[in-house]
């Protein structure tokens, strides 16, 4: 929804695999709704425990520009490591490269990230790494601290299954958020009698640019 007029405020509450296709028709909306008057976007993380490793890396190409470097990642295995970069084939995004066309105004866009100890996994490469590149302005506590990714492996004796640490990530400055997590730029206590002031600080960062 938009909030003063041409701010628009966007909760993400898990990433899956469609989560890239909804954000992109959910801007397309607001954007056309209000006569391409957007000045500003509030990614709301919170409570967000993670998901699709893909769409949280597609969600984060949003708003760097093309070709830059988004996550490490590396396997239990030392010699075996990958570098995810700001191209369509590298997190599920080729379907819309017409449509990111389009937006480009979201590679300038200022930006707003609401995250709190509930923020893992996926929610927290968005934040660690547009907060590295200074994208973003991140606010609220600091977010789970989860640097790792599980396989989960089906037994079977019992309908049942054991899950395992088989990767960790770090951000492109070799950075990981385990175990302090993503440490807000501007730090808000939660909600205060019924009192979103999390949000009312995230909207203040842009009164101040």
């Amino acid at each position: 929804k938009l909030i003063k007029n041409t701010i628009a405020h966007i909760k993400i509450t898990a990433f899956s695999q469609t989560t890239l296709s909804e954000i992109i028709d959910d801007i397309e909306l607001l954007y056309s709704q209000n006569h391409g008057k957007i000045s500003g976007i509030i990614l709301d993380l919170r409570d967000n425990l993670g998901g699709v490793l893909s769409s949280g890396i597609a969600v984060t190409s949003l708003f760097l520009p093309d070709g830059v470097v988004i996550l490490n990642v590396q396997s239990r295995k030392k010699e075996d490591k990958k570098q995810y970069k700001n191209t369509p084939i590298d997190y599920d995004g080729l379907a819309y490269v017409s449509k990111l066309e389009n937006m480009k105004f979201l590679k300038i866009i200022p930006l707003v990230l609401l995250v709190n100890s509930d923020s893992a996994g996926s929610s927290e490469i968005v934040a660690s790494i547009l907060q590295e590149y200074g994208r973003a302005t991140v606010v609220g506590t600091s977010s789970f601290g989860k640097d790792t990714f599980a396989a989960i492996i089906p037994l079977t004796t019992k309908p049942s299954a054991i899950k395992l640490a088989t990767a960790r990530w770090t951000t492109p400055k070799g950075k990981s958020v385990w175990p302090n997590g993503v440490i807000p730029n501007i730090e808000v206590l939660d909600h205060i009698e019924g009192e979103d002031i999390q949000l009312q600080e995230a909207l203040s960062v842009f009164d101040k640019k």
